[in-house]
């Protein structure tokens, strides 16, 4: 089967990407693809689409993918956090990939949501993360601490570019 054949499921889509030693360009060494409908989570393919890892972080309902060097990113708006009514909680998991396919380390709940609110985009910098939810931008410093809650004036903005100090959002 071919890699992007999955009509009609909306997937997250991100290359991978590293700079060899003394370069200053880059060239994409895997694709990453969260289906928030499929059993696998997100799944790792090199450039030419051949699979690398079916199952690279395992679970369903993961959205956004951002990526800072071989930190991965991942939103997952309807994630399980235990204990009182807050059942449906969002949350975005901090993985660090390692070069033979697999993940080093992981924090699967690196950012908690509270049960109004769920995670869906997501754009990194060198210094910070940005997070749609169901209403705002949220930003966040790559510790977990939150810096400021941004109204885009959109209803479910899913996702997000950061440019400089620009943000732009879509719907889809």
């Amino acid at each position: 089967s071919r890699l992007l054949h999955s009509a009609g499921v909306r997937t997250a889509l991100l290359l991978a990407s590293t700079f060899a030693a003394g370069s200053t360009t880059s060239h994409a060494q895997r694709i990453l693809v969260a289906d928030p409908t499929g059993p696998n989570g997100v799944r790792s393919y090199d450039i030419h689409g051949t699979l690398i890892n079916a199952s690279l972080i395992p679970g369903s309902t993961f959205e956004g993918l951002a990526l800072a060097g071989s930190t991965l990113y991942v939103a997952n708006p309807q994630a399980g956090v235990s204990g009182g009514d807050n059942s449906n909680n969002g949350k975005v998991g901090k993985y660090v990939l390692n070069t033979a396919g697999g993940v080093t380390s992981s924090n699967a709940l690196f950012l908690a949501f509270s049960f109004s609110y769920s995670p869906w985009g997501l754009a990194v910098t060198p210094t910070n993360i940005f997070v749609t939810t169901n209403t705002n931008v949220i930003k966040y410093n790559l510790s977990g601490t939150e810096l400021s809650v941004m109204g885009v004036g959109a209803t479910n903005p899913y996702g997000v570019a950061v440019a400089g100090e620009e943000r732009w959002t879509h719907k889809i």
